[in-house]
């Protein structure tokens, strides 16, 4: 039974709307309101103005519905967060959405069923089993979107809703072995960032996206929002997903000579640095000086919060009490990327005796330091681990923080599959700078082995390098819709 929701959807809408993935439009189907369908694949005309189109670049003008509806939705598409951003973009009073909470379902629903599941189990394709639930469908454009690409936590849905933002409220409505989370993201009467419920990214970021034409622009601040600084570029783990297994170029610890300039550098600039990861491609705390490190930081930056990325094989009792005398550290990120024991060793070659570990030094930071943020990170493929072990792993390390990143590993390795349309510019190149060991500039994050060299810090300002013509150059490409003339950037799935 379904009554119960679609129920709650119906009564939450009103005016013109736009019904996004609506398949043949079932869920407003004799209704008598004024609804116009919208989904990436073909189904035969019905009661409502029908549109192929993809959610991810919506074919309509700022405002041009009362309200979007995302009805289980978000679970099936490339890019939520994209898909959430264009829903509010042509809305005028709010965004409905739905999305299953299968983590609450009876056995009898078969929750958490993956399409190779689905396949094994009905010993049809998976053409077949769509068209089988999809009976009035004409024409199957995109298969993969069709069928449910991840599965929502409560945690992981607000995670996504937070980058909009815009105010949204959520609830659960469960019945008859079913359970839903449904709410609504607010725009009417919204003249500023709310102060509860919502997470606004850094000022520093973007500066609010101009949406138009289903194109995201974005412009670069006078200075970078972060600072990523290849102090130690060497990692005693084994991630088969990491490209630092892929590097070819020269690899040496950064002088401290070198790291001192950078932050004088910065520390010379109108406004004080937002953040600064000292560790590009590599395990800070392997470095014997990495305490040296962080304090030189310390001192030259003292209103730039430290972010540091770990595998936390190194964090023991002692490590962990010279850490919290850090007083800039804001975030510590520990890259688990398993839940099995089995997963953990063979996938980062490590001791998984670094799991319990890592949860002492969990428990043991949060007693020392409060207020830093702690966050625990899976990076995700189905090479790797089983849907199953996602889901148990996020539900484990929510004991533990509130933080739990689950990232598709597609997006930081496999740059021959993008996942993304090319003509939507990455939002790196306007908000984070990246320095190589030897000084260096690369575009970004992404770029591990320098492809793209946009300056040298070892003669030329920071500032001056973020606002050089190759930087410049870079993001126009990007911003005009041409980011595939830039050969990494054409292969990248990170926008």
């Amino acid at each position: 039974m379904m009554e119960s929701r679609v129920a709650w959807i119906r009564s939450q809408c009103s005016g013109t709307i736009l019904d996004v993935g609506s398949a043949d439009g079932w869920i407003f189907k004799g209704s008598g309101l004024d609804v116009t369908c919208l989904d990436i694949n073909q189904f035969a005309s019905g009661e409502f103005p029908r549109v192929v189109g993809d959610a991810h670049n919506l074919p309509f003008a700022d405002e041009s519905f009362d309200i979007t509806c995302l009805c289980e939705i978000l679970e099936h598409v490339h890019n939520p967060i994209l898909v959430l951003r264009e829903a509010a973009r042509v809305a005028k009073k709010k965004v409905v959405f739905t999305v299953p909470d299968e983590g609450h379902w009876t056995p009898d629903h078969m929750p958490r069923k993956t399409l190779d599941d689905w396949v094994r189990e009905t010993k049809q394709t998976p053409e077949q089993i769509f068209k089988e639930g999809n009976p009035s469908n004409i024409k199957l454009n995109d298969l993969k979107q069709s069928f449910h690409n991840r599965w929502y936590t409560k945690e992981t849905l607000e995670s996504q809703l937070k980058y909009l933002s815009l105010p949204y409220q959520i609830q659960t409505i469960a019945y008859d072995g079913w359970s839903w989370f449904c709410g609504e993201i607010l725009k009417e009467g919204v003249t500023k960032a709310p102060e509860v419920g919502l997470v606004t990214l850094p000022e520093t970021t973007l500066d609010s996206p101009m949406l138009a034409s289903g194109t995201i622009k974005y412009q670069a601040e006078v200075q970078p929002r972060s600072l990523h600084i290849d102090t130690f570029p060497f990692c005693n783990a084994k991630c088969g997903f990491c490209r630092y297994h892929t590097l070819t170029r020269t690899r040496n610890k950064m002088e401290m000579k070198l790291l001192e300039r950078i932050l004088d550098d910065a520390a010379s600039w109108p406004e004080p640095l937002k953040g600064i990861v000292p560790i590009h491609y590599g395990e800070l705390f392997l470095d014997p000086n990495w305490y040296d490190t962080l304090k030189l930081i310390e001192t030259k930056l003292p209103q730039t919060g430290i972010v540091v990325p770990t595998n936390g094989s190194m964090m023991d009792q002692v490590t962990v009490e010279k850490l919290a005398t850090i007083k800039t550290l804001s975030i510590i990120s520990f890259s688990v990327n398993a839940f099995f024991r089995e997963t953990y060793q063979e996938l980062m070659g490590l001791d998984p005796e670094n799991i319990p570990r890592i949860k002492q030094a969990i428990n043991q930071l949060k007693a020392l330091r409060p207020k830093v943020k702690i966050w625990v990170s899976m990076v995700h493929s189905a090479l790797y681990q089983t849907e199953l072990e996602r889901s148990l792993f996020t539900e484990e390390w929510l004991h533990y923080t509130p933080v739990v990143n689950v990232t598709a590993a597609a997006y930081c390795r496999d740059y021959f599959k993008p996942l993304i349309k090319t003509n939507v510019p990455c939002q790196s190149i306007f908000a984070d700078f990246v320095i190589l060991s030897d000084g260096r500039v690369c575009l970004c994050c992404w770029d591990s082995d320098g492809s793209t060299i946009v300056g040298d810090v070892t003669r030329e300002k920071i500032l001056d390098i973020w606002h050089g013509e190759a930087m410049n150059n870079l993001r126009e490409l990007h911003n005009s819709g041409r980011r595939n003339e830039v050969p990494i950037c054409s292969e990248c799935t990170f926008s």
